[in-house]
């Protein structure tokens, strides 16, 4: 917030929206809207976060699902998906806070911050390892 110059207000209205969905999704698990004051008006579960800006543990989700090339054949999955890359990264120093701001030391002072910070820098692993011409360009845009 201090960074960007967010509020509580700003969050609040992601919220806000997303009640709206809600209500028109009949499997959503909360159907009711919400104001931006009814955010702010929950109780604050850590500061500057109300109850109500916090995601319930079902909310959310993803899953990719990998058969062998054998099984798609076998099972008719002619539009199957190879994965050309796998990647993980380890932050370096002098960016070992995933890409926060640094509050009680500027340590690139001392050493020059990496070329591709930390959340870009595991999509571009994962570029390289695929072989793509695309890396850098696609990571910083």
């Amino acid at each position: 917030m201090a960074l960007h110059g967010a509020t509580p207000e700003d969050f609040a209205r992601v919220k806000v929206k997303n009640s709206k969905h809600g209500l028109a999704n009949p499997n959503a698990r909360y159907r009711k809207e919400v104001t931006v004051e009814d955010v702010l008006k929950s109780p604050v579960i850590a500061d500057p976060l109300h109850l109500l800006d916090i995601c319930a543990t079902s909310d959310g989700g993803a899953a990719v699902v990998l058969v062998s090339e054998d099984y798609a054949k076998k099972h008719g999955l002619a539009d199957s998906v190879r994965v050309r890359a796998i990647s993980t990264v380890t932050p370096s120093f002098p960016n070992m806070h995933l890409d926060l701001p640094e509050f009680s030391t500027d340590s690139a002072i001392a050493v020059p911050a990496p070329e591709v910070g930390f959340k870009d820098s595991i999509a571009h692993a994962a570029y390289e390892e695929a072989g793509s011409r695309r890396v850098l360009d696609d990571v910083r845009n």
